[in-house]
């Protein structure tokens, strides 16, 4: 399986124009902070696309690659599909755990917390789109369905 990783000095341009020569069947997009920043990026990608590119449309979407994410953030505004812990929640967790601090817990004896949670967002419009028929059993154990 083809991997392609986007580089620091590479555009989303560079990214799609790579994917149109490799076979893309599908996407696994891992979130860091340029994905995070680049996901509502406006670049001329919609020549090959049917999508209304919008400052909220997911590169994969614009290039019809069906994707998976691990923030819900991706399918609200135009992804496929996302796996993965929800941002808010870890965010408060993380406020409380650091609040401990003030009160009086060392640092170095607080422990690792990792995600109690993960939860599974599709959205439909997409799948509808990029036809792609999502079978009724992952629907039902989805936490969100975007209509």
């Amino acid at each position: 399986m083809p991997t392609m990783n986007q580089r620091a000095s590479d555009t989303l341009a560079n990214l799609i124009e790579q994917m149109h020569r490799i076979p893309t069947f599908a996407a696994l997009v891992m979130v860091d902070g340029r994905t995070v920043l680049e996901h509502k990026a406006t670049e001329p990608l919609c020549a090959c696309s049917t999508f209304k590119v919008t400052a909220a449309t997911p590169v994969m979407a614009l290039v019809r690659v069906p994707a998976v994410y691990a923030a819900r953030e991706f399918p609200e505004v135009g992804g496929l599909m996302s796996y993965g812990a929800n941002s808010v929640d870890a965010y408060y967790r993380v406020g409380v755990h650091i609040g401990r601090i003030p009160k009086g817990a060392k640092p170095m004896e607080l422990p690792v917390v990792q995600p109690d949670k993960l939860e599974s967002v599709i959205n439909r419009q997409t799948a509808k789109k990029l036809g792609i028929d999502i079978p009724a059993t992952l629907l039902a154990r989805a936490d969100e369905v975007i209509e």
